[in-house]
């Protein structure tokens, strides 16, 4: 199973989904189908969500600073 950018950043933080839902002010359950991309979530949550792991939210997160991290591994 392929990690998305979004769990790969939560799972580099040590959050777990429910963690990072509570952190967010929204439900474990749509955390999960956002980061999975069965939904695409709006800006202002993006927005949340990059704040939220530390990270820059760039249309998107940055398969960048993604690859940046694994080649630190």
């Amino acid at each position: 199973m392929a990690l998305t950018r979004i769990k790969i950043y939560r799972v580099r933080k040590g959050l777990t989904c429910t963690e990072l839902a509570g952190r967010l002010g929204c439900s474990r359950a749509y955390l999960s189908v956002v980061e999975n991309g069965t939904v695409r979530a709006g800006k202002a949550f993006r927005s949340r969500l990059a704040e939220a792991l530390g990270c820059e939210e760039r249309g998107g997160f940055a398969r960048r600073a993604v690859c940046a991290w694994r080649r630190r591994r």
